[in-house]
């Protein structure tokens, strides 16, 4: 006899988006328990302790920082335009890389990765470093961190409702 949730007939939505999270617990749990010789498994980029804390994944998000860095040296030297589009390619690509399997991890967790994001807007609007960034997030049209786990669970829990694809995960749901 399984386990009902009768609550969650009312939204499809709800459901599907634990199942995703339920199916990439199963994976990760899956994966830690081949990988008994080391702490740390990788996989297609993306880094996993043996506690689930994401740590090393949330360290190799925020390497985007070096690109930050250098962007800013050649910052009066393009248009803000082309500035906008390079960091959105160079810094918050990086910080996006696996990110819906950050869903559900603690706020204080996902800091640098905050701060990495907030540097970047600030580097695009031109804000100074104690000026409100969210403003500048929302005229960039940028989510915050936790927002961009979500959106994207989200986006994905939706293409396999509709799309059917992946496969693996429309079984799941």
């Amino acid at each position: 006899m399984g386990i009902r949730f009768p609550h969650w007939k009312q939204d499809p939505a709800m459901m599907a988006s634990a199942c995703v999270c339920l199916f990439c617990a199963v994976v990760l749990a899956l994966l830690l328990a081949c990988a008994h010789l080391d702490d740390t498994v990788k996989s297609l980029g993306i880094s996993l302790d043996s506690n689930l804390t994401m740590q090393d994944h949330i360290k190799n998000a925020n390497n985007a920082f070096i690109s930050l860095k250098l962007l800013h040296k050649i910052k009066s030297s393009i248009p803000q335009d082309d500035l906008k589009q390079a960091t959105q390619a160079l810094v918050l690509s990086r910080l996006d890389y696996g990110i819906s399997i950050l869903t559900g991890t603690a706020k204080s967790r996902l800091a640098a990765m905050r701060s990495t994001l907030h540097a970047a807007a600030r580097l695009v609007t031109g804000n100074k470093k104690y000026d409100h960034i969210f403003p500048a997030l929302k005229s960039l049209k940028w989510l915050q961190i936790e927002a961009r786990c979500s959106f994207r669970t989200a986006c994905l829990t939706h293409k396999a409702l509709h799309t059917g694809k992946p496969e693996y995960l429309t079984k799941k749901l």
